[in-house]
C-alpha cells in the first residue's frame, strides 16, 4: 500500500503546535563546526554540542544556535539541515566544486517533510526553536512571521499546559507494552498477589 502524501506545512504545524507547549524541551543535537574554546572551526563531521558552546555570541545567540545542524523539539520532533552534493566544475586543467547550499528534513510522529533554506515559515519555526534552546524567544515575533494558514492555525494561541505525571503514565504504559507485558493484566495480578487494587 502506498504511503499517504501529506502536504509539508501539515507537518511543519505539528512542529509548530509542539513549540506552544509549556517547557518544551529544545535541544541542539549536533553542530557543523568544532568548538575550540576562543572560536568555531569547521571540518566534515557532524559535532556533539559542549557547554562552552552554550556561551552567546555578541549577546544575542550561542554558538551553538548558529552552528546548528540538527535539533530535538520533545520526544518525536526533529530538523535537520542537510547539505546538497556540490557541483563538479572543469574548466582547462583545473577542477573546481560548486557550493548548491542546504535544506532541510523535518522528521515528526505524523510524517517527514523537505524545506529549502528560502522557505520563511520554515525558517521562523527553525529560528523560534532554537531562540527557545537559548532562552531568547520572542513569541510574537515568531507568530508575527508565519505566512501559511496551517501553520499559523498552529502556532497561535496560548501555551499549552503539560501534565507531566499523565506522560509518565504514557510512557510506562508504552515501555510495558513494547517488552510484551498487557498493562491490565499486571495490573491484576498485583491485585492477587498484594490483596491491593490498582
Amino acid at each position: 500500500m502506498p504511503k499517504v502524501q501529506k502536504d509539508k506545512y501539515d507537518i511543519l504545524a505539528e512542529v509548530a503546535l509542539a513549540l506552544r507547549v509549556e517547557n518544551q524541551k529544545v535541544e541542539i543535537e549536533t553542530l557543523d563546526a568544532r568548538d575550540i574554546g576562543h572560536g568555531m572551526v569547521y571540518d566534515n563531521l557532524p559535532q556533539i554540542p559542549t557547554r562552552r558552546t552554550k556561551n552567546t555570541f555578541n549577546g544575542i545567540a550561542s554558538l551553538s544556535r548558529i552552528h546548528a545542524k540538527s535539533i530535538k523539539i520533545g520526544k518525536d520532533i526533529s530538523i535537520k539541515r542537510i547539505h546538497r552534493k556540490p557541483t563538479i566544475v572543469k574548466t582547462g586543467n583545473q577542477e573546481y566544486e560548486v557550493d548548491n547550499g542546504f535544506y532541510y528534513v523535518v522528521r515528526t510522529p505524523k510524517g517527514e517533510a523537505k524545506f529549502d533554506r528560502a522557505d520563511d515559515d520554515f525558517l521562523a519555526v527553525w529560528n523560534y526553536a532554537l531562540a527557545m534552546h537559548d532562552k531568547t524567544d520572542n513569541y510574537m515575533a515568531f507568530s508575527k512571521n508565519l505566512r501559511n494558514e496551517k501553520v499559523q492555525k498552529a502556532a497561535w494561541g496560548p501555551m499549552i499546559k503539560q501534565e507531566p505525571d499523565a506522560d509518565k503514565f504514557k510512557d510506562a504504559i508504552k515501555k510495558l507494552k513494547s517488552m510484551g507485558i498487557e498493562p491490565k493484566k499486571l495490573a491484576q495480578y498485583i491485585e492477587t498477589k498484594t490483596g491491593k487494587s490498582m
